[in-house]
């Protein structure tokens, strides 16, 4: 095993590098960028996968690269004690060679990047159900005095097979000096840093993180960040209606709300932000059962009903057979285990329901237009006949006729009895003249 150089280590990969002389074992790597490198490793001692992350040369260059480091020191216990099942798990944290490593939970699943980059429909109250956990997460941070600096999709993954998202890759790179920062401001995440990421004067709160929720959500909903906030003063954000025409106007004033340039004009804590969202009353949820049993009283309307709920995007107006609950979640440190399974298995049964009776839909048109086609194939066949057998009629009753109305006995009278002298002479006998008779030579 390579024991070697760390730095070298963790830039060239090498096959079964080790760190904490054998503990961790390096494997593929996950990721690299200007400030950090991310690999996957296995302890070799619990045979747990974790994910292990370091500093890039460019970070440990930084002349503040020590200062930092000391804070890092004060920051990461509390980090550690920050649980939240929304929150990836900080396992570990030592130095070797003078250099510091994070062991951190291994998330398995994609992220909300990805789910949008492989055009996975994510619904209006799925998107606001995911944004709830994260805010959940993030408040616990926020609790303990500290902040995430970096949420956006790629920093959200949704667990395999659940509807459970975790943030991860806290913005620890980001509490260096704003120099830094501004040095590689184009390194920032586009659309979704605030303007007090841009500017060293402007102090960071947790209205830092609720623009970065609001401009997750917004691109959840647009499939597309919004416009960075260091070019908002010349290119204005682009209308979330032109994507989701019937979202609800509560939502968006929520979002933009969130995304106000000037932090004091955002609502300063999450739980402010989280009030704007709408909230599913109990009258809200009858009138969605109303809608429901109107339209089960309608032929094959269940169908309808079902297949609408993947198009229908307005959260108080989506019809649901059971509708979910998407209040806001409990900010505890454990979170609210029971409601989010209990979202999670409604969540599921209606992406299941919508892909079935999409399937059955779209079979029933293919067998529609089968019969349509059939159908219109033997009405020409039919028509044809008729044409042929009116054709064949009106020639027969006309040559018939032609016979009958005609005088034969005349020539000349029909195109059957032509005159029999070319060219015709009115006064020669044709009729009832006698013939010549022959002369007979008589022989002596």
């Amino acid at each position: 095993m390579y024991v070697g150089n760390r730095t070298e280590l963790f830039m060239n990969s090498t096959p079964e590098a080790v760190l904490q002389n054998g503990k961790y074992i390096l494997g593929n790597k996950l990721g690299k960028g200007v400030f950090g490198i991310t690999y996957r490793a296995t302890n070799s001692k619990s045979g747990e996968t974790v994910v292990i992350k370091t500093f890039s040369d460019n970070l440990r260059q930084n002349v503040n690269f020590e200062q930092f480091k000391q804070r890092l020191h004060l920051g990461l216990p509390i980090l550690a004690n920050c649980q939240h099942p929304n929150l990836v798990r900080l396992l570990e944290y030592f130095e070797e060679d003078g250099i510091p490593y994070l062991v951190m939970e291994d998330i398995r699943g994609q992220t909300l990047t990805e789910l949008l980059e492989t055009n996975q429909q994510i619904s209006v109250p799925q998107a606001i159900y995911y944004i709830r956990q994260i805010c959940a997460a993030v408040n616990v941070l926020h609790s303990r005095g500290l902040l995430h600096r970096d949420i956006r999709p790629q920093n959200i993954i949704r667990r395999a097979g659940t509807h459970k998202v975790v943030l991860t890759d806290f913005g620890i790179a980001c509490e260096l000096t704003t120099g830094v920062m501004q040095t590689h401001a184009s390194l920032l995440s586009s659309g979704f840093a605030p303007i007090e990421k841009y500017l060293a004067h402007i102090k960071r709160t947790p209205a830092t993180d609720v623009y970065a929720i609001a401009a997750t959500l917004y691109c959840l909903l647009t499939r597309q960040p919004p416009v960075a906030a260091s070019v908002r003063d010349r290119i204005p954000l682009t209308d979330i209606k032109q994507f989701q025409p019937h979202l609800n106007p509560a939502i968006e004033q929520a979002i933009l709300r969130g995304l106000e340039l000037l932090p004091e004009k955002r609502p300063q804590t999450l739980e402010a932000w989280l009030a704007l969202l709408p909230k599913e009353t109990p009258a809200r949820r009858k009138r969605s059962k109303q809608n429901l049993a109107a339209k089960s009283s309608q032929v094959n309307s269940q169908k309808q009903v079902l297949s609408s709920l993947t198009s229908v995007e307005a959260v108080d107006t989506v019809i649901q057979p059971e509708p979910v609950d998407l209040q806001p979640q409990r900010l505890g440190h454990d979170g609210d285990q029971a409601v989010n399974s209990q979202v999670e298995n409604k969540l599921d049964a209606q992406n299941t329901h919508s892909r079935q009776h999409q399937e059955q839909d779209k079979a029933k048109q293919r067998t529609q237009t089968n019969q349509s086609l059939k159908s219109s194939d033997n009405n020409w066949r039919v028509r044809s006949l008729i044409l042929t057998a009116a054709i064949a009629a009106a020639l027969g009753t006309g040559f018939g006729l032609s016979l009958r109305l005609n005088r034969p006995s005349e020539p000349g009278s029909t195109f059957l009895h032509t005159e029999q002298s070319f060219p015709p002479r009115s006064n020669w006998p044709i009729l009832n003249t006698p013939q010549p008779t022959p002369q007979v030579p008589i022989t002596h």
